[in-house]
C-alpha cells in the first residue's frame, strides 16, 4: 500500500543566532538540489570528511532552526550537519539550543532520510532505502507535504515554508526488468506531490490576508486538497497499472500543472497579514 503524508502547520516565534567559530578556505556552495544530511551522532562511513566550522544556534522552534542552519552550512560549502549538543526548552530557557559541526563529506546520499522536491534532483534507485517486507509491489514511494507557518523576527512578518518531500526510508524499490519505467512512475508520484504543494502555496498567498483568514481558509480550502491529492494519486497509479501508455499522458498533465503553477514554485515566502 502506497503512503502519503501531510504535516499540518504550526504557529510560533523563532529567532536564530549563528556563530562561526573557525575559518576555513572557502568551498563552492552546496546548491539547494544537492544532497544535505543532518546527523545526531558521529557516523561510521562519512568518507573523506572535512570539518568546515562549528556553529551555535538558538530558536524557539527546532524545525526552523535546522532550516536556517542548513542554509548557512550550504553557503559555507558544507553538506552535512552533525549535531553535537541539543538542549531543549525549559522553564529557565525558552529556546532550543544546539551546537553543531559543519562537514563536507563525499557520500551524503548514503545518509539522507528525505529529499525536498527540486526540478534538478530526479529520484534514483539508490534513494529508495525502505524495507519491502511482504508488499507485493516491486516499488512504492512515500511522499509528504511539510508545512510551517511562523512569525519571522528578521522581517517582522509571517513566513511560510511549504515543501514536497520524498521519504527515503519509507520508500522501496526492487531493481528488475522495466526498472526505468517504474522509476519514472515513482518520479511522477513525487512530481504530483509538488503540484499539490504549489496549490497550497497559491491558496495561502492569494486568499489569506489576516490571521483569522489563515485559520479559516486552512480548515476549508487548504484542508480539502488532501483528499483531492490522494484521489489524483490513486487515479494515476491505477491507470498506469492497467495501461502503460497512460504514463505519457499523465506526464504531460503533471508537467502542464507544474508550468501553470510556476509562480508558486518558491518553497519559502512571506505573508502580508494585517
Amino acid at each position: 500500500m502506497r503512503n502519503l503524508i501531510l504535516l499540518f502547520m504550526t504557529l510560533f516565534i523563532s529567532s536564530i543566532n549563528l556563530q562561526a567559530q573557525s575559518k576555513e578556505a572557502s568551498l563552492t556552495a552546496i546548491q539547494p538540489y544537492e544532497s544535505f544530511v543532518f546527523l545526531e551522532k558521529d557516523t561510521v562511513g562519512m568518507e573523506n570528511r572535512r570539518l568546515l566550522t562549528t556553529i551555535n544556534l538558538k530558536s524557539t522552534n527546532y524545525d526552523v532552526l535546522l532550516k536556517k542552519a542548513e542554509k548557512e552550512a550550504r553557503r559555507l560549502g558544507g553538506n552535512c550537519l552533525l549535531i553535537t549538543s541539543h538542549k531543549a526548552p525549559n522553564p529557565w530557557a525558552t529556546r532550543h539550543r544546539i551546537k553543531a559541526k559543519v562537514f563536507r563529506i563525499d557520500n551524503p546520499e548514503s545518509f539522507e532520510k528525505e529529499i525536498p522536491w527540486h526540478p534538478s534532483r530526479p529520484l534514483k534507485v539508490c534513494n529508495f532505502r525502505g524495507d519491502r517486507a511482504d508488499n507485493p509491489l516491486p516499488s512504492a514511494s512515500t511522499t509528504a507535504i511539510d508545512i510551517n507557518i511562523f512569525s519571522d523576527p528578521e522581517s517582522g512578518k509571517t513566513k511560510a515554508i511549504i515543501e514536497a518531500r520524498f521519504k527515503n526510508e519509507k520508500s522501496f524499490f526492487t531493481p528488475s526488468a522495466g526498472s526505468d519505467d517504474r522509476l519514472a512512475i515513482e518520479q511522477l508520484v513525487f512530481d504530483l506531490t509538488e503540484v499539490y504543494a504549489r496549490k497550497l502555496r497559491k491558496i495561502i498567498v492569494e486568499e489569506v490576508s489576516s490571521s483569522d483568514e489563515l485559520i479559516e481558509i486552512w480548515q476549508s480550502k487548504a484542508g480539502a486538497l488532501l483528499p483531492e491529492w490522494y484521489g489524483k494519486r490513486n487515479e494515476f497509479l491505477e491507470e498506469v497499472a492497467e495501461n502503460s501508455d497512460a504514463q505519457e499522458q499523465w506526464r504531460e498533465w503533471v508537467n502542464g500543472e507544474l508550468d501553470s503553477l510556476q509562480a508558486y514554485n518558491q518553497t519559502e515566502f512571506l505573508l502580508a497579514l494585517r
